[in-house]
């Protein structure tokens, strides 16, 4: 059961366009969270409300322009956007990833296994 299951969260689940937006957010935190707040339709006062302790609304617009943040801002921002550390981080290919039902994912890992497999076994063939 993860974190999330137990304190009874839902993962956000954003929309068509709300996917559109985070995929073309820079890959930098701050760029993320901002998406990330948008598709969550928070505004920077109710975001900060919503982290555990409350933080103060100005340093989210820091935070959201890269000026800095700690490892436990990231976290709290995360727990009150439903999403995780690491999805302020990923690139904008996988950014999609997380939405993914397992089956999908499972038959995307097994598509690459595939793929690498095969080009060792040209690599050793040829090399």
């Amino acid at each position: 059961m993860t974190y999330k299951e137990i304190r009874g969260q839902k993962p956000m689940q954003p929309t068509q366009p709300e996917l559109e937006e985070l995929e073309q957010a820079d890959q930098l935190p701050g760029d993320r969270i901002l998406a990330y707040r948008k598709a969550a339709k928070l505004s920077q006062r109710a975001l900060a409300e919503k982290c555990n302790p409350p933080m103060d609304f100005t340093a989210i617009g820091r935070i959201e322009h890269n000026k800095g943040y700690t490892s436990s801002t990231l976290n709290r921002l995360a727990n009150a956007l439903g999403c995780e550390v690491a999805d302020f981080f990923i690139p904008n290919d996988l950014i999609l990833w997380r939405h993914l039902n397992d089956a999908d994912k499972r038959h995307i890992a097994d598509t690459i296994r595939r793929f690498w497999q095969s080009s060792q076994q040209e690599n050793q063939q040829t090399g």
